[in-house]
């Protein structure tokens, strides 16, 4: 029997366990669960329940209430946005400019802001301020996670299942 998606074939010689291991890692969550051939009756039996314990985990995952809040940056950085110095031109002039990047349809979109035509506090806010509309209009930088009250329900109800399965 070979491992399939999130399913796993495990066996410790330390303690004696053969089975199965279920782990889904979902919105910063993992999930994981074990499936014994000795509990379950068998090798083809666990593996039967590892896959139907991953078909209802999915599924519960997919339904769950979810929270989307902005990432956080450390304090002065913004993300996105970066200062370049390139090497000096030929007569030695060194053009300082700040960035704003994205990522938009596979490609990554660039604007350069340099401090020689707009000084450079202005170019950074300005750097800032074309990377924060950026994100805006695509919905960039953002955190989904699922709710603190939802995820002790579904790790409670996993495990539920998985005693009435051993059972």
């Amino acid at each position: 029997m070979r491992s399939k998606r999130n399913i796993t074939r495990f066996a410790y010689e330390s303690t004696g366990f053969k089975g199965w291991r279920v782990s889904i890692n979902r919105y910063g969550e993992t999930f994981t669960q074990y499936f014994s051939d000795k509990k379950c009756g068998g090798a083809r039996k666990s593996l039967a329940k590892a896959e139907a314990c991953r078909e209802w985990l999915d599924a519960r995952l997919e339904n769950a209430e979810k929270i989307t809040k902005l990432k956080k940056s450390t304090k002065g950085h913004v993300v996105g946005v970066s200062r370049i110095t390139p090497p000096p031109t030929r007569s030695g002039k060194v053009n300082v400019v700040w960035l704003a990047s994205w990522p938009e349809n596979g490609k990554r979109h660039v604007i350069k802001f340099p401090t020689k035509k707009h000084g450079a506090k202005l170019a950074r806010q300005m750097a800032i301020e074309a990377r924060k509309d950026a994100e805006e209009r695509l919905g960039l930088n953002r955190d989904v996670t699922i709710r603190k009250s939802e995820l002790e329900n579904i790790r409670k109800d996993l495990q539920d299942i998985v005693n009435k399965a051993e059972s």
